[in-house]
């Protein structure tokens, strides 16, 4: 017996397809007389139950409001009750078309998705695939083999495209990858095997799944290290400013240090339970944040110098923990100024105070802070392992190199993401900040984003995302270790896209 809801949403697109449907509509309550009951019946066809929920990426603008915000304010916000399937930093795609397809792309009928962007569709034996069309996104076509009541996808918006963000292998026959869009730096949810090919030694490696929808968390760690610039440059205004076109002048003005900060703690707001983050700032030599950083950094309540216990190693799977070495990296927060940005809860509850002066500006040693990063996230536990690295300007301290990074990040097997805050992607010449940033990303496996102002917390939230909800692939054969591989990404109506896998990986 079909619900009320099967009747409802799926609409034939033809007469052609009337007698099929004949025995759905009598089995609904419609239908007319029907035949009589000497003539013999149609056979009815092959059904299969098709249900998915869609939804649309929140804006990077969204996202990024949250950064002027004061800091308490900026906590993840509770997760729709009244539609459960719909990802923190998605919006449901109501109301949007949805077009069953044969295997000539003919539609064969119709639904229309609900207020919480779900269709459930009886499907005759002809459907192979359904195109849903939300409003301002690009149309998303999804193989009907990979729709049940737990799938979610993701359009992607109008002019957005494919981005790898990072691949790496997660194992003999599987790879990682931080599949984004390119506007909205969210996750790409639903991606269909079809889309994906791995390519090794001139040959192709058959791809078996690729998991990639909104309710995969993976169980999997991942391990991240937040390596964010400290140096004095900073401190310059960064939104708000004045000069700055619509800039309100009854609202304050904002440096880097307070919207890293915030987009840190954006960055944290959706971190899985399972994933252990470490954090480090630097300028002219590396901060690495672990027990032994705080020492002796803070004051109690009472006003004694205390040993602050927070990490031994600096990787920690608390969220709340990491609160406190963000606020310790805002130069503006209330840690440094008595009328600075507010500290987070979690850090105001613990009653400390700092020692002394701000101790973490200075030059910008980006390669060693990036160097000393890898070789410690080299070491965890985890397959999955990233290094998120932050700078608003040129490497100009240190005694590590470019080449030298990249030959410790491509020796491990971790992928470096890099964002240019502040700099201008155009300017690659040489040395140039862009040019150096596009390097460090691209020869380890990752990307590089420029961005500006308050655009950084959107980022840091879109990459939380991609973090959430990893692309897994799993392959028909063993990567051989010693090559390098490519993965590749050609979507029906998208440019192809394609990123470098590292052909070494400590520990697989």
């Amino acid at each position: 017996m079909l619900t009320n809801s099967q009747c409802v949403l799926a609409r034939p697109a033809s007469s052609a397809l009337a007698l099929a449907i004949a025995s759905t509509l009598a089995a609904c309550g419609g239908g007319g007389e029907g035949p009589s009951p000497s003539a013999t019946p149609e056979p009815p066809a092959a059904s299969t139950q098709l249900s998915a929920t869609v939804v649309t990426p929140q804006s990077l603008g969204a996202t990024s409001t949250k950064a002027l915000r004061p800091a308490s304010a900026a906590v993840r916000s509770v997760k729709d009750s009244v539609c459960p399937d719909v990802p923190d930093g998605y919006e449901p795609a109501a109301s949007s078309s949805v077009e069953l397809l044969n295997a000539e792309g003919a539609v064969e009928a119709t639904a229309t998705t609900d207020a919480c962007g779900r269709f459930d569709v009886l499907a005759s034996d002809k459907v192979s695939s359904v195109r849903i069309s939300p409003a301002g996104h690009q149309p998303l076509v999804l193989e009907s083999g990979q729709l049940d009541s737990g799938f979610v996808a993701s359009a992607l918006p109008t002019g957005a495209r494919f981005e790898i963000a990072a691949v790496q292998r997660a194992g003999p026959r599987s790879l990682s990858a931080l599949v984004v869009d390119s506007v909205t730096k969210k996750a790409v949810l639903g991606l269909s095997s079809s889309s994906v090919s791995v390519i090794q030694g001139g040959g192709s490696i058959p791809v078996l799944s690729v998991r990639a929808d909104g309710n995969a968390l993976n169980a999997t760690p991942f391990s991240t290290v937040l390596v964010m610039d400290s140096s004095s440059s900073m401190g310059g205004c960064a939104a708000n400013c004045v000069g700055d076109p619509g800039r309100d002048s009854s609202q304050p003005s904002y440096t880097g240090y307070q919207l890293v900060a915030r987009a840190a703690h954006v960055f944290l707001d959706g971190k899985k339970p399972t994933d252990e983050v470490a954090i480090s700032a630097f300028s002219s030599r590396v901060f690495w944040f672990d027990d032994a950083r705080f020492d002796s950094a803070f004051r109690g309540a009472g006003g004694t110098v205390t040993n602050y216990t927070y990490a031994p190693e600096g990787f920690t799977l608390s969220a709340d923990a990491l609160r406190l070495p963000i606020d310790y990296y805002n130069r503006y927060s209330k840690f440094w100024r008595a009328t600075g940005d507010d500290l987070h809860p979690v850090t105001q509850s613990k009653g400390l105070s700092t020692v002394g002066n701000y101790p973490l500006s200075g030059n910008t040693a980006l390669f060693t802070a990036v160097d000393d990063a890898v070789k410690r996230v080299a070491v965890r536990g985890a397959t999955r392992r990233i290094v998120i690295a932050l700078t608003d300007g040129e490497n100009n301290s240190g005694s590590v190199k470019l080449d030298d990074a990249i030959a410790t990040a491509t020796a491990a097997g971790v992928p470096v993401y890099t964002i240019g805050f502040g700099i201008d992607p155009a300017d690659t010449a040489g040395s140039a900040p862009a040019a150096d940033l596009l390097a460090l990303a691209n020869r380890t496996g990752a990307d590089a984003s420029f961005v500006n102002g308050p655009a950084v917390v959107g980022l840091f939230a879109g990459l939380q995302t991609a973090i959430r909800f990893e692309t897994t692939i799993s392959l028909s054969q063993d990567l051989d270790a010693g090559l390098p591989a490519s993965l590749i990404i050609a979507a029906p109506g998208q440019p192809t896209v394609s990123r470098d896998v590292l052909a070494v990986v400590t520990g697989n």
